[in-house]
């Protein structure tokens, strides 16, 4: 399977003062149900 060019398509739920958090994504025209997270990207921002 190459992801390279597959549109992809994310929902994600935004709170403020939380962490984003992904609940589906579609690839391929087939939904997949986020389970679960194994890493999170940290920014520091001034």
């Amino acid at each position: 399977m190459t992801l390279r060019g597959d549109p992809i398509r994310i929902v994600v739920i935004f709170e403020p003062g939380k962490r984003v958090k992904p609940v589906w994504f579609e690839l391929n025209h087939k939904m997949h149900k986020v389970v679960d997270i194994a890493y999170y990207w940290r920014d520091k921002f001034r």
